[in-house]
């Protein structure tokens, strides 16, 4: 009988249902960006992850994502705590091959953060967020 854990971050990251999820990855939790593939990108200044579903631009997504984020309705919250560095790439790909794949390394403090996701939906985009708010360095 096969061991959940022995297969994967990928199928464990596939199982993650909703916009967002955590996995246990080692000592510490993952967070998955979920539902479909999609490109990704974060806007340090806002903490936000945006994620391209449909739109005409790489601008145009990322000008409705900015602008729509204040008003949004959070469909998921979940309490992640960072405690050090955070890479974002597909899962698809192994911790151990992200030297020779894309990935983008993304400074934030370490500490508990409450992660939101929500989905906003213009005539032309379509575009998951997810928000990155810190509720301050964890004890311990």
């Amino acid at each position: 009988m096969k061991h959940h854990d022995d297969e994967g971050d990928y199928r464990r990251a596939c199982d993650v249902d909703g916009y967002i999820g955590l996995v246990d990855v080692g000592p510490a939790k993952a967070l998955v960006l979920g539902d479909q593939p999609a490109i990704t990108t974060f806007l340090p200044a806002s903490d936000l992850f945006v994620r391209w579903i449909a739109a005409s631009s790489e601008a145009e997504v990322l000008d409705v994502a900015t602008e729509a984020v204040g008003s949004a309705r959070w469909d998921e919250e979940l309490t992640w705590d960072i405690d050090g560095p955070v890479i974002l790439f597909d899962s698809v790909v192994g911790h151990d091959d992200l030297a020779t794949e894309e990935h983008l390394r993304i400074d934030i403090p370490p500490g508990c953060y409450t992660v939101r996701a929500a989905y906003i939906q213009t005539e032309t985009v379509m575009t998951v967020v997810v928000r990155l708010t810190n509720g301050g360095r964890r004890a311990g």
